[in-house]
């Protein structure tokens, strides 16, 4: 029986392959049992096509079931449903893209495939050794496979479909090794090769290409096993050094070639940073449970020894042999990936839109402060005075539903005064604060000041009344999921918002009750300046461009019943006021972002926030105490729209 060797299992020509490769029973009879029902918590969306290639850093079984293949997988592998993998559990695209299967499974095919081989290299074949029979699945020839079952219409590319290209570590060692090797010559060719696939698949219909850096290949036990024999543990070193020039320049020149990619106007190219994933996996391993090794493998083909059948045990190194990672560290990738799609697809850009829609509700709610400095008077009493208002506002905004919660609160004090002719107006200010919540996890703090400006005026019947709101405000403690311990972006920005409103309304006495059926319009803005998220191995962000604007028409009719003593010098009087709000335009915010040194250019997306039409309903009760103070309440709840709620409480003095 021949035994075929996973990707990258090459060594110092100073130790032979099949040497390496003999591993012994005992290794053989290692049950790697992961739990095929693993959970996925870093996984894209349900329906999302996802396609693979590459080489056993994404193997989930094409080579062992290539036809005429007759071969045992090494003892490193973990096996279900039939299918291996180059790990001790489920490897990271599976984690990513649940339900994906092997192109050589056969179909139906689905749409989340892997093409992938162990031994690929970015060309057309694969790595022959002096014991192996060379099978071309280089990625070149996987994706010859991909067109053709595209062309025979057994696959079905979809705009939203997802693209990974993993491969080319099997290049460099292979000209390291080689005894005629000429590394320049390869690193022309594999960064040929993998900005070739990439373009390729923009020709067949791709939008989102992620195409992985070259890993940190002389940091893998291959490298640094200190089990290998003595007469080649001399040569190592040399060997490691060489390893690290090599792929440091194909990293070079991959960046390059990866940049010059002409990408179509509606589709991403994304440069994955698995260079920098590896180092903070290594910078962090004890916090991550790496508390064993990062450079030594838990099953050494050198001494031909495994550290336990203990798969908890096995997991606490982030190598499972000489080159692959163990199943937590494939979790780690998994997440990884994740974040990048989440930023592709626009979920960071719909949470960031909520950072300027809680600018709107904190705009809205200036405005709507200062209320208590015009209320409990019909506009005829002349003279200053005092007033306090305070309120807060909280509303599950989004209709994508990248916000659970978000809440303002802010309270003022200011200066009122009539004119004794049915004119009056209150000018104020005071702090302002809130939080918002992603549904995801995560969230931010929001801290500021508010000034409001409310006129009224009662010509007859008519009541006029506007109001305008201004806010400032810092965002600070910005988080979102980034999907690993200890890596979660942070991120502060500065916001402002205007919100002014007009209503126009015709007071009807009904004996002791009243009716106002009242016509409005209103503009709400809101900008957000541009920040950058900084904590992450290739996983930063900047923000930019976060604005919205709102022109709403209102019509509404409200009901109450005038002033009535309740005892000596205590007058009550209340209504009930029915709004339905129109937007002219699609709510919603318009944003911008940039993976640094991640893609070619900047993702926008217009978030959309939730229904153009709203209706509330909002009770509301002043007491008048004696000729001089009034206290107001209003309470306000969305019952069209958004959910949400809204109380203000205040108290005037006149003098």
């Amino acid at each position: 029986m021949t035994r075929v060797t996973a990707t990258h299992r090459f060594v110092p020509p100073t130790l032979s392959v099949r040497a390496l490769l003999a591993c012994g029973a005992a290794l053989i009879a290692l049950a790697l049992t992961a739990d095929a029902a693993e959970q996925h918590p870093a996984s894209i969306p349900a329906g999302r096509g996802a396609y693979v290639f590459g080489d056993s850093s994404s193997e989930m079984g094409n080579l062992y079931l290539t036809p005429g293949l007759v071969g045992e997988a090494p003892p490193t592998s973990y096996i279900a449903n039939g299918w291996t993998r180059e790990s001790n559990g489920l490897i990271w695209n599976e984690r990513l893209a649940p339900g994906m299967r092997p192109v050589n499974a056969g179909p139906p095919y689905g749409n989340r495939l892997n093409f992938a081989h162990s031994n690929a290299t970015t060309g057309q074949g694969d790595v022959s050794t002096d014991d192996l029979h060379a099978y071309d699945y280089g990625v070149l020839r996987q994706l010859e496979r991909f067109q053709a079952l595209r062309a025979a219409r057994q696959i079905t590319i979809r705009p939203d479909d997802l693209f990974f290209v993993n491969a080319g570590p099997n290049d460099l060692m292979n000209a390291l090794f080689a005894d005629e090797g000429d590394p320049a010559a390869t690193v022309a060719s594999m960064t040929a090769n993998l900005t070739g696939t990439a373009r390729s698949l923009f020709q067949a219909g791709a939008k989102h290409v992620f195409v992985w850096d070259i890993p940190h290949i002389e940091q893998a036990p291959q490298f640094n096993s200190s089990t290998i024999p003595p007469e080649a543990q001399a040569g190592l070193a040399q060997i490691r050094g060489a390893m690290k020039a090599l792929s440091d320049m194909a990293r070079t020149a991959l960046d390059t070639a990866l940049s010059q990619v002409a990408v179509p106007a509606d589709a991403n190219l994304v440069t994955v940073r698995l260079s920098k994933l590896q180092e903070h996996l290594a910078a962090n391993a004890r916090q991550l449970g790496f508390t064993r090794s990062v450079t030594e493998g838990c099953i050494d083909i050198y001494a031909e020894t495994v550290c336990s059948s203990d798969r908890s045990v096995q997991n606490q190194f982030l190598f499972i042999d000489n080159l692959h990672l163990t199943a937590p560290a494939q979790t780690y990738e998994a997440a990884y990936y994740a974040t990048l799609v989440d930023q592709v697809l626009g979920g960071v850009n719909r949470r960031a839109a909520r950072l300027s829609d809680i600018g709107i509700d904190a705009g809205r709610l200036a405005a709507d402060l200062g209320q208590a400095g015009i209320a409990g008077t019909d506009g005829r009493r002349d003279g200053f005075g005092l007033f306090a208002d305070s309120g807060w506002h909280r509303r599950d905004a989004g209709g994508d539903g990248a916000t659970a919660q978000q809440t303002v609160k802010a309270a003022i004090a200011g200066l009122s005064y009539g004119d004794g002719d049915g004119w009056r107006i209150a000018l104020g200010g005071g702090p302002l604060e809130g939080t918002g919540r992603f549904q995801a996890g995560g969230g931010f703090d929001l801290k500021g000041g508010i000034a409001s400006v409310q006129v009224a005026n009662t010509i007859g019947p008519v009541r006029l009344r506007s109001s305008l709101g201004h806010a400032w405000f810092d965002l600070d403690r910005i988080t979102r999921p980034g999907g690993l311990p200890t890596l979660t972006p942070r991120g502060d920005s500065q916001g402002k918002a205007d919100s002014y409103a007009f209503t126009a309304a015709w007071h009807i006495d009904l004996g002791d009750l009243f009716i106002e059926p009242g016509l409005g319009f209103g503009l709400d803005e809101a900008s957000v300046k541009s920040y950058a998220e900084r904590d992450g191995a290739g996983l930063e962000m900047k923000i930019d461009r976060m604005k919205r604007s709102d022109w709403t028409a209102t019509a509404g009719l409200t009901a109450g019943f005038g002033p009535v003593d309740v005892s000596q010098g205590i007058r009550l009087s209340g209504q009930v006021e029915a709004t339905y709000i129109r937007h002219l335009d699609r709510p919603g915010t318009a944003t911008l972002t940039d993976l640094i040194n991640n893609t070619a250019r900047p993702v926008s997306l217009f978030v959309g926030d939730g229904p153009r039409d709203r209706v509330s309903v909002a009770p509301a009760l002043s007491l008048s105490l004696g000729d001089n103070a009034t206290l107001s309440v209003r309470y306000a709840t969305q019952v069209r729209g958004d959910k949400g709620d809204a109380v203000r409480a205040g108290l005037a003095w006149r003098f």
